[in-house]
């Protein structure tokens, strides 16, 4: 995985568009295909989404966010794409919500802070309203007028993406997903560790991080980790184990 110390071609806020599920797999459908030239891949993506949605900038908008997410070959984390693109492949349906979880945290930092906003009041009270993650992510990244939308056009594609719902007075509350495939688990963490700050989490915290609220790790962990070339297992002088990205 590239080295913190290089640019990364990161989106402060980017996840700015609703995003069907159905529209996001469209677009790692059109990145399995190497072979079409990029702007070929986008443009198929507009004419794909012009029959969901009304109006010339609302289908570039929405194009723009699924592009940085599935179509950008020059991104900072194109390995983890990459191989995402692989298992994708091999079609796995029923836990493919992880990969554009994982590739979402990694690419859109709101994205990556709105899920642990969501992960911490859904531990805490075990639901929330729009307005408190708002008020939470206004302290971080201070009087962004584009931030309340952008954070309802998120929830709106979690809510999509069946990780969370609505109760009766609307508020949120998450869903559980326990994933099936060892592969796609594998790359959920290290898509995780990835988008950490300093590509580098506590190994004990990785079950109750909250940025993966909706997903319930297994626990043969330890051995899925040994077979990845991008993260590894390493203590510290306290004697305290961390996962870390290579």
């Amino acid at each position: 995985m590239q080295n913190l110390t290089e640019p990364k071609q990161k989106y402060l806020v980017g996840f700015d568009r609703f995003i069907a599920l159905e529209w996001s797999e469209f677009a790692l459908e059109l990145a399995a295909h190497p072979s079409m030239r990029k702007q070929d891949q986008v443009n198929e993506l507009k004419t794909y989404l012009s029959n969901y949605l009304d109006g010339n900038d609302a289908i570039r908008k929405t194009a723009n966010v699924l592009t940085r997410l599935w179509l950008d070959t020059n991104m900072v984390f194109s390995e983890l794409r990459d191989k995402a693109i692989l298992i994708h492949k091999k079609g796995n349906d029923l836990d493919k919500v992880a990969l554009h979880w994982g590739m979402s945290l990694a690419v859109f930092p709101l994205f990556k802070d709105t899920a642990v906003q969501v992960g911490r009041l859904c531990s805490i009270q075990g639901s929330f309203q729009r307005n408190e993650i708002h008020g939470r992510l206004l302290e971080s990244y201070g009087n962004l007028g584009t931030l309340p939308r952008s954070v309802n056009r998120i929830l709106q594609s979690m809510q999509n993406w069946h990780t969370l719902q609505k109760t009766a007075t609307k508020a949120y509350t998450k869903k559980h997903i326990r994933i099936t495939d060892a592969e796609i688990e594998l790359w959920l963490i290290e898509a995780t560790i990835n988008s950490s700050t300093h590509q580098r989490i506590l190994f004990n915290d990785l079950f109750r991080l909250p940025e993966l609220f909706p997903y319930k790790l297994n626990g043969e962990i330890r051995s899925l980790i040994s077979h990845s070339k991008y993260i590894y297992l390493e203590r510290d002088g306290n004697n305290l184990e961390y996962l870390t990205a290579r």
